[in-house]
C-alpha cells in the first residue's frame, strides 16, 4: 500500500504546489457538469414537447373499428404526429451529439490539467503538444471500449421488447450482470485515460496492459477506493436534495462532489505514476 501514501502525499504537494491550477480545474468542472446539465435539460423540455404534440393528436384518435370501416378517418393530424416525430428524433441525435462534443473536449481539457498538476513545472507547450494525441486515444479508447457494451446492451434491450419469457428475477440478474461488465470497462477506460499522455501508442498499450492487467492486484483496490469516495459524495448531495430544507447544504455537498471528482481523479493519476515507477 506504499504507492497509496506516496500517491495521496503527491496528490497535496501538487494542490499546494499549483493552487491557481487546481482552482482553474475546480471551476472548469463546475462548468462542464452545469453545461451538461443544461444541454440535458433544454434537450428533454424539447423532446417532451415534441412527445405531447404526438400524443394529444393520438388520445383524440377513433378508435372504433366499425367507424373506421365507415370511412371515418383515424386521426386528421397524421402530418403534425410526421412532422413531430421526426423532429423528436432530431432533437435526440443533436442532444447526443453536442453531449459528445462537450464531454470529448471538457473531459480532455480537466484530465490534461490534471496531468499537469503533477508537473514540476507548467510547460503549455507539453500540453499544446499532448493535447491532440490524448484526445484521439481517448476517443478511441471510449469507441474501443463503451461500442461493444452499447451493442450488447441495446440487443438485450430489442430482446426484452419483442417480449421475452424472461422472469422479473432473471431481469434483475441481467441487469445486475450488465452493471458488474460495465463497472469493469470504466475501469479499463480509466487506466487507458491515465497513459494516454504517453506520445508513443506502442507505449502506450504496453503501460496500459500492464497498469490494467500485470498490476491489476494494485490497481484494482485504488480504482473500488475512487468508486467509493465517489459514491458517499454522491449519496451526501442526494441527501441534500432530498432533504429539501437548506439551500446552503445543498450548496456545500455539491462543492463536495465537485471537488471529490476532481481530488479522486488527481489522487488516481499520481497513484498510478508511483505504481508504474514501482518495481
Amino acid at each position: 500500500m506504499n504507492y497509496l501514501q506516496r500517491g495521496l502525499r503527491r496528490t497535496f504537494q501538487a494542490i499546494r504546489k499549483h493552487k491557481l491550477l487546481f482552482c482553474s480545474i475546480m471551476l472548469l468542472q463546475i462548468l462542464f457538469i452545469v453545461l451538461f446539465a443544461w444541454l440535458g435539460v433544454s434537450s428533454v423540455v424539447e423532446i417532451l414537447e415534441n412527445t405531447r404534440a404526438i400524443i394529444e393528436p393520438l388520445s383524440n384518435a377513433t378508435y372504433d373499428a366499425q367507424k373506421i370501416q365507415e370511412g371515418t378517418p383515424f386521426t386528421g393530424d397524421f402530418r403534425s404526429i410526421y412532422n413531430n416525430y421526426n423532429s423528436m428524433l432530431e432533437n435526440i441525435k443533436f442532444f447526443a451529439l453536442k453531449s459528445l462534443i462537450v464531454f470529448i473536449i471538457g473531459n480532455g481539457l480537466l484530465w490534461l490539467g490534471t496531468f499537469s498538476l503533477l508537473e514540476e513545472k507548467m510547460n503549455w507547450k507539453k500540453i499544446i503538444q499532448q493535447g491532440p494525441q490524448f484526445w484521439f486515444k481517448m476517443i478511441a479508447s471510449a469507441v474501443l471500449f463503451f461500442g461493444p457494451f452499447l451493442v450488447l446492451a441495446y440487443y438485450v434491450l430489442l430482446r426484452f421488447i419483442h417480449g421475452s419469457s424472461e422472469s422479473f428475477r432473471e431481469v434483475i440478474l441481467l441487469v445486475e450482470v450488465l452493471m458488474a461488465i460495465l463497472v469493469l470497462i470504466y475501469y479499463f477506460f480509466l487506466t487507458a485515460l491515465t497513459t494516454a499522455n504517453e506520445v508513443s501508442w506502442k507505449k502506450h498499450a504496453h503501460t496500459w496492459i500492464l497498469i490494467s492487467f500485470a498490476k491489476i492486484k494494485q490497481t484494482f483496490p485504488l480504482f473500488i477506493i475512487i468508486l467509493a469516495a465517489l459514491s458517499l459524495s454522491s449519496l451526501a448531495l442526494y441527501g441534500a436534495i432530498i432533504y429539501e430544507q437548506s439551500i446552503a447544504l445543498l450548496l456545500v455537498t455539491g462543492l463536495l462532489e465537485i471537488a471529490t471528482i476532481v481530488i479522486t481523479r488527481l489522487f488516481w493519476v499520481a497513484s498510478i505514476y508511483e505504481l508504474r515507477n514501482q518495481p
